[in-house]
């Protein structure tokens, strides 16, 4: 049961690395959240992808920033202005 658990906390900082990469990166093209979250959140991918060799530093982080960008979200930091920009651009691509 210990290597089954192992195995399954290794995929699941590799799944939370994907997560913040992916949210990073929607982060920064929109700018809907401060960008700071953009550099913080690529700290994040690092610690989670280097969990092997510094565990107890890397699953704390990626929960705390899941934590703050939900807490962001909450609490109205996101820009409304650049959120209606977003909506209304087509984002198919060339016509």
């Amino acid at each position: 049961m210990l290597s089954l658990s192992t195995w399954l906390y290794h995929y699941c900082q590799i799944g939370a690395a994907v997560i913040v990469v992916a949210t990073s990166v929607a982060i920064w093209r929109t700018r809907v959240l401060p960008m700071w979250m953009v550099a913080v959140g690529a700290a994040v991918v690092v610690l989670t992808l280097l969990h092997t060799w510094i565990s107890l530093v890397s699953a704390p982080s990626s929960l705390v920033w899941i934590g703050v960008v939900s807490l962001l979200l909450l609490f109205g930091q996101a820009r409304s202005s650049t959120l209606n920009d977003v909506a209304g651009r087509r984002m198919v691509g060339p016509s």
